[in-house]
């Protein structure tokens, strides 16, 4: 994945970091080549935060990611320590595969991430969630 290795800033770096420790801590083996995480690479592409209609967001969410409808993905921008939300992440695998990890991440200490999607991408969608992972670097930078 094109951008993830680039990353100019340290603020977004230390992001990039702490978003592969909390995809690492749920998902412990990649879901392409099934061994633990080595050169992998994590993206953060889009996120929603949930309000007090929850099941509204959630199911936009779903429907992006079930879809493929990864533009829709890489238009949610909402993210805060304060709320509720839902994260979707690629997961690229040195052996080629690319996956979308979707993950609810509560804003309670108490309460864990939760993994609720592991989408794979087809090759031919590849360049489509490459160009969200540029795009988002960009205006994280």
């Amino acid at each position: 994945m094109k951008g993830t290795t680039q990353m100019q800033s340290s603020t977004v770096e230390t992001l990039l970091h702490t978003d592969a420790a909390k995809l690492h801590a749920i998902v412990q083996r990649c879901p392409a080549c099934h061994k633990p995480w080595g050169k992998h690479r994590v993206a953060l592409i889009g996120s929603k935060l949930l309000g007090v209609n929850q099941f509204k967001a959630t199911e936009e969410i779903f429907r992006a990611v079930k879809g493929h409808h990864w533009e829709f993905l890489g238009q949610q921008h909402d993210r805060s320590d304060l709320r509720n939300s839902l994260e979707a992440y690629a997961l690229g695998c040195p052996g080629g595969g690319l996956h979308i990890l979707v993950v609810r991440s509560p804003f309670e200490l108490h309460v864990g991430n939760e993994l609720l999607i592991c989408e794979p991408v087809l090759e031919a969608e590849r360049p489509k969630i490459e160009a969200l992972i540029v795009k988002r670097d960009k205006t994280q930078s």
